[in-house]
C-alpha cells in the first residue's frame, strides 16, 4: 500500500507541476479557455479528497488510484497535452475507459450504501449500467453548456452533428458492459481477477 501511495503522489505532483507550466504559456497567450482547462486539473485530481471531506466518507485507495490514473490519461494527456487533437482515436479511447472507471465507482457506491449482495448479480449489473448512463449524460450536458459559454465545439456539433455525442455515450456504455461481463464471469466461475479483487479492497 505504501508503494501505491508513493506512485499516486508522484502522478499528482507531475500532473499539477506540468499543468501549471502549461498554464503560464496560456497566460502569455492570453487564452482564458486554455488557462481554465489547465488550472481545472488541480481541483479535478483532488476530487476524491474533496468528496471525503465534504461528505465525511472514505473513498477506497483502490478507487482513488484508478481515478487519478484516469485523470492523468483523460484530462492531463487529453486536454492539457492535447492528445485529443493529435491522435484521432484518443477521445474514443478515453470515453470507453470512462465507462470502466465509472463502473468501479458505481460498485463502491453500492457497497457503501450497503446494497451490494453477491447473490443479486442482475441488480448489481443493472445499477452499474444505469449509473454509468447517468454520468455519461451529465458529462455531455457539461460539454454542451461549456461550448455555449465559451463559444467552443468540444462536442463537434459543427462537423458531426449529434454523432460525436452519441458515440461518446455508446463507448462509455461499452466500457461499463465490459466491466459487467467481467464481473459476471468472475461470479459464475468463482474467479478473482479484477472485479472481485476490487471488492475485497472495499
Amino acid at each position: 500500500m505504501k508503494k501505491i501511495n508513493i506512485f499516486k503522489n508522484i502522478i499528482i505532483f507531475v500532473v499539477i507541476f506540468c499543468s501549471l507550466c502549461y498554464t503560464v504559456d496560456a497566460i502569455l497567450d492570453q487564452n482564458l479557455y486554455r488557462i481554465l482547462i489547465r488550472l481545472s486539473v488541480i481541483p479535478v485530481i483532488f476530487l476524491p479528497k474533496i468528496i471525503n471531506v465534504t461528505f465525511k466518507t472514505k473513498i477506497s485507495d483502490a478507487s482513488e488510484i484508478i481515478y487519478i490514473i484516469f485523470v492523468f490519461i483523460a484530462h492531463f494527456l487529453g486536454s492539457v497535452i492535447n492528445l485529443y487533437g493529435k491522435i484521432y482515436w484518443y477521445d474514443n479511447f478515453t470515453h470507453y475507459l470512462s465507462g470502466i472507471v465509472v463502473a468501479f465507482f458505481a460498485l463502491e457506491l453500492l457497497y457503501k450504501l450497503d446494497r451490494y449482495d453477491s447473490k443479486k448479480i442482475f441488480f448489481t449489473c443493472l445499477f452499474i449500467i444505469a449509473f454509468n448512463t447517468m454520468c455519461a449524460s451529465f458529462w455531455e450536458f457539461f460539454e454542451f453548456i461549456s461550448d455555449n459559454i465559451f463559444g467552443k465545439d468540444a462536442q463537434n456539433v459543427l462537423t458531426t452533428g449529434v454523432n460525436d455525442t452519441m458515440m461518446d455515450m455508446i463507448l462509455a456504455s461499452l466500457g461499463s458492459l465490459t466491466f459487467v461481463i467481467t464481473y459476471i464471469f468472475e461470479e459464475f466461475n468463482n474467479k478473482k481477477l479484477i472485479v472481485k479483487n476490487f471488492i475485497e479492497q472495499l
